[in-house]
């Protein structure tokens, strides 16, 4: 988001979904806009309802408004869309997650992992009914296969083969679907002056910077997502990144794969005068 918009007109960002609260049911869905404020409405079953929990934070510079915050914490009980200025929007998990339209349960246990509060087949068939027979012992396979899958990948990266090309290993990246940051430059340079360093560059297959690296000559490209890149995390010393956005930090799920062995080390752009650890 660029500061100087909103002194040029309304202008609104895309509408996030950042948090689930699983004993109350309710998610947490954020967006900013500079501006006129947009006129907002939750429909649920075609009526459109008004959010009396909902939150406006406004941030100042020189005493002038600069970004405003909208805040609303909305019922999982029912499926409900979100619509501003009478368009509906999309929900997106984060800044770069899945879109969603149709804002229903099921979508957001699944967008956060969340397993719902029944955990025995017996007290969702009590809650539920029958449309919930073999569902829950589907979700158990699916989760014994995960954790086999998280095993196994552990295992390989423990392997003598594994650890001869990622052990103390750099991974640099910036972010998932492009780089020429920071990272980048910082790979090129310690591959062209200190190739004792392990470092790996992460980007994306198939984007425009992977066939530029490629084409570049470097071949220490790890695709993101991919199983090499969850071998090379977890064999890492460093993670090393211009952005701390939820592909990296952290790069692998901790309650899945355990405690990180790596360290993580941001990139900072240009110089920062203020404390904002906070």
């Amino acid at each position: 988001m660029r500061l100087h918009t909103s002194f040029g007109g309304s202008w609104r960002s895309p509408v996030y979904v950042d948090r689930l609260d699983s004993g109350e049911r309710v998610v947490r869905v954020v967006y900013w806009y500079g501006g006129d404020e947009p006129l907002e409405e939750i429909v649920t079953k075609g009526e459109a309802t008004c959010d009396s929990t909902a939150t406006r934070r406004v941030v100042t510079s020189a005493e002038r408004p600069v970004l405003n915050q909208r805040i609303l914490w909305l019922s999982m009980s029912r499926t409900f869309e979100i619509r501003l200025d009478g368009e509906r929007v999309a929900l997106a998990q984060g800044r770069y997650g899945r879109m969603i339209r149709h804002a229903r349960a099921a979508g957001f246990d699944r967008m956060f992992r969340n397993t719902p509060r029944y955990r025995s087949a017996a007290a969702m068939r009590a809650r539920l009914g029958a449309r919930v027979d073999g569902w829950w012992d589907e979700r158990v396979a699916k989760d014994a296969r995960e954790r086999r899958h998280v095993r196994r990948e552990k295992s390989l990266a423990a392997s003598r083969l594994v650890h001869r090309y990622f052990a103390h290993a750099w991974v640099l990246m910036d972010r998932d679907y492009n780089s020429w940051d920071n990272a980048d430059h910082i790979f090129r340079y310690l591959r062209e002056r200190e190739r004792e360093v392990n470092g790996w560059f992460v980007v994306r297959k198939g984007t425009a910077d992977w066939d530029r690296q490629r084409a570049d000559g470097y071949r220490r490209i790890v695709p993101y997502g991919s199983l090499l890149w969850k071998l090379l995390v977890l064999d890492a010393t460093f993670t090393v990144s211009s952005h701390g956005d939820g592909y990296l930090c952290p790069p692998l799920e901790m309650s899945r794969y355990g405690k990180p062995q790596w360290s993580s080390v941001f990139l900072q752009h240009g110089a920062i005068h203020t404390d904002i650890s906070r």
